[in-house]
């Protein structure tokens, strides 16, 4: 769960960074919500921030059919 400032709610042991979740694709896709992927985009469009992420190809997956398009 990220914030308005797009850092991630932090509890106890938590840590401060944030990644990329295509799961989002999918959620955001099954509500009909694109505003939802908000922070996803954003994160999506640094370079390099989702180097290593071995979700990356299931956002074409979940998305293909909506909003998520990388």
């Amino acid at each position: 769960m990220a914030g308005p400032t797009g850092l991630p709610f932090n509890f106890s042991d938590a840590g401060n960074g944030g990644s990329l979740e295509p799961a989002m694709c999918w959620f955001a896709s099954r509500l009909r919500d694109p505003s939802l992927l908000f922070v996803e985009k954003q994160r999506l469009q640094k370079p390099g921030a989702h180097a290593g992420n071995r979700l990356l190809p299931a956002m074409l997956l979940w998305g293909k059919t909506s909003i998520c398009k990388p």
